[in-house]
């Protein structure tokens, strides 16, 4: 990955693409694309895209595949940071349960 290492070892080849290529107005790099709603505010178009159909098995895979990432990355935290992290997570719950327990928003 050309001088970029990464805590998670990715199956997919990524490669930085520049902007220009990117540009809306590329019609090079445009594929025709299935919208699951479009919407328009004014003179802006919003186009939803939905998600490639898969099966269970395969929403499952793809989430258990999110889930080892997840844990490779924790994994690879010293215990000092994941003992920093865990506390501040419970900083953040202590002071949302302050806040309901006393309508402060």
């Amino acid at each position: 990955m050309n001088g970029i290492y990464s805590v998670v070892q990715s199956k997919i080849d990524h490669r930085h693409i520049p902007r220009r290529e990117m540009s809306m107005g590329n019609k090079k790099n445009e594929q025709k694309k299935e919208y699951l709603a479009t919407y328009k505010f004014g003179k802006t178009v919003v186009k939803i895209v939905a998600p490639p159909p898969m099966t269970k098995e395969e929403s499952q895979r793809r989430l258990q595949d999110f889930y080892n990432a997840l844990w490779d990355i924790w994994d690879s935290l010293s215990v000092e940071e994941q003992l920093k992290l865990n506390a501040e997570i419970e900083e953040e719950k202590r002071l949302e349960n302050m806040r309901k327990s006393h309508d402060i928003k």
